[in-house]
């Protein structure tokens, strides 16, 4: 994209013939790109973020519920019990 951007940027000079005009140009456009680019990584970066702590929610809400059904049971109703012979 930068390089196309390059390409239709600079056969421009020879129209706009004034070099602090033309400069303004691609000053203008790189940084409006820059800050959007910025905005995209953000907006990218906090879904990322989203994403991981509902995964943490999740296992943390599923230990919990491991430890409530751990806890709750007597020693002798629990699914893996062996009974002695």
């Amino acid at each position: 994209m930068c390089v196309v951007l390059v390409l239709v940027w600079a056969p421009t000079y020879f129209l706009i013939r004034n070099v602090d005009t033309w400069q303004l140009v691609i000053n203008t456009i790189t940084t409006i790109i820059t800050f959007l680019m910025v905005a995209l990584l953000q907006n990218s970066q906090t879904r990322s973020d989203q994403a991981i702590q509902h995964k943490l929610n999740a296992i943390a809400d599923g230990l919990a519920d491991l430890m409530t059904h751990t806890h709750n049971c007597t020693p002798g109703s629990t699914l893996a019990s062996t009974s002695p012979s």
